[in-house]
């Protein structure tokens, strides 16, 4: 691998488009596609990065399965399941950073111990609006410090695109929602602060936007990597490829 860019690791084939979203003269992204890519990419990359997808098996989350459970999809994907708890389990025991997208926030959230909503519309919250729509996304207000915030320095992401019939219902302990839907949903959660290694989900989904915050939010990913990577690069590379961001 390249070690003269900041190295994600991306467990989807939907790379494409995390590429297009990123500096690629600073990042490099890598498809993890089975075990054996998790276990060369947990050696070397910097950030891992869960996209979108079916829904997850409610026995990971020790849910029973709904009548709606997986609403459009014919069936889960157990096999991608194992392969993602398994990276975050790693990603996590090695330090390495992580980013979910939409079903990757999901994971990342049961992965560590949380729970999900199996179909919004059962919480009486409007079905079309998070299914394939936008809105709006609150962050955190008040006192409580959070990483998310502070960057972005605002306390709305407007017109998100959001695509999903799921939810986080209760955060994981060491994860807190920093972000909400108008209507209440968690969008953005976030590790608790002093936890290692940084994780941050998304319920939207920032790859296909176009407005500033957007490629914004993959910048500040990339730089949490950078800062935070467990692997060895000096303190001249880093000065280097922050400066490219």
């Amino acid at each position: 691998m390249k070690r003269d860019k900041v190295v994600l690791a991306v467990v989807d084939s939907t790379i494409s488009t995390i590429r297009e979203s990123v500096d690629p003269d600073s990042v490099e992204c890598v498809l993890v596609a089975d075990k054996a890519d998790a276990d060369l990419a947990l050696r070397h990359v910097d950030g891992i990065v869960l996209t979108g997808g079916v829904d997850i098996k409610p026995k990971h989350y020790d849910g029973e399965s709904s009548p709606r459970g997986t609403y459009s999809y014919k069936s889960y994907d157990l096999g991608r399941d194992r392969l993602e708890l398994y990276v975050v389990e790693q990603a996590l025991e090695k330090k390495i950073p992580l980013f979910g997208i939409c079903r990757g926030h999901q994971m990342l959230n049961v992965a560590m111990g949380g729970t999900l909503i199996q179909h919004v519309p059962d919480k009486g919250v409007a079905h079309s609006v998070h299914l394939n729509g936008h809105h709006d996304v609150t962050i955190r207000r008040g006192r409580m410090y959070s990483y998310f915030k502070k960057y972005f320095e605002t306390t709305v992401l407007d017109r998100c695109i959001t695509l999903h019939h799921q939810a986080v219902d209760k955060p994981a302990p060491n994860l807190r929602s920093v972000g909400w839907s108008p209507d209440g949903m968690i969008e953005v959660i976030e590790s608790r602060i002093g936890f290692e290694p940084y994780v941050l989900g998304v319920q939207f989904h920032p790859e296909y936007d176009v407005h500033p915050w957007a490629y914004s939010l993959f910048d500040y990913f990339v730089k949490v990597c950078l800062v935070e990577s467990p692997h060895s690069h000096t303190f001249k590379q880093k000065m280097r490829w922050l400066s490219r961001l």
